[in-house]
């Protein structure tokens, strides 16, 4: 016998959501535009993950130095940070720019035949493996606990939820959004989140004893 789905509880009618552009907090800031050339901005972003060029060491922990120096204004900000760090534009520039130099290298090297054999990668092997981990995540507990394992509906997925075990709704997340959003282990009040990595011969997994309890606490009722 299917055990009955449980709804998630929807956010309350009284909390009022609003998004602020960021334009429009440049603008109240005083903040011009800086112009740069077009696609150069996220590659940048991406290069500065792997050359390490703005880590503490080199341009001070920022968000404790703004808070600590209490800026008023631009202008004060960039003049006590200098003060304290003056070779860190130069410095943070100089290893960025070497790391777009070795992008640029690897660019140049890439085939249509790379670039299709990526595309494969991430339309067909990614995808497969990524969904199958989940229903192998799914069929551990199942089997676990002696729980019926429900996949989700399109409805279900609009919430968060991958599947269910028994009445409990699921969301199985790679580790990275724990790290990049600070998801918690649940999403609300009703959703339990299982975090898994893929190690090299093996997947880690990452859930509450909540969780735990809650799947327990089905099979003894």
């Amino acid at each position: 016998m299917v055990a009955k789905k449980q709804s998630p509880k929807k956010v309350s009618p009284k909390i009022k959501t609003e998004k602020i552009k960021f334009d429009s907090i440049k603008e109240l800031l005083g903040l011009n535009d800086r112009s740069f050339p077009k696609y150069s901005r996220p590659l940048m972003v991406q290069a500065n993950t792997f050359a390490r060029s703005t880590d503490k060491k080199i341009v001070g922990h920022l968000s404790t130095l703004f808070i600590s120096l209490k800026p008023k204004s631009l202008e004060e900000w960039i003049e006590k940070h200098t003060e304290l760090f003056p070779d860190s534009i130069d410095t943070a520039s100089r290893k960025l720019y070497n790391k777009l130099q070795d992008f640029k290298a690897v660019i140049d090297s890439l085939s249509l035949d790379d670039v299709e054999k990526w595309m494969k990668e991430f339309l067909y092997d990614k995808t497969y493996m990524g969904l199958s981990i989940q229903k192998a995540i799914f069929e551990l507990f199942s089997s676990r606990y002696k729980l019926d394992f429900i996949e989700a509906t399109v409805t279900d997925e609009g919430q968060n939820i991958d599947g269910w075990l028994g009445t409990l709704a699921v969301s199985i997340k790679p580790v990275s959004f724990k790290d990049a959003k600070h998801l918690p282990f649940k999403i609300n009040d009703d959703i339990h989140v299982i975090f898994y990595e893929k190690m090299s011969n093996n997947i880690v997994i990452q859930y509450s004893r909540e969780l735990e309890k809650a799947c327990r606490s089905q099979v003894e009722n």
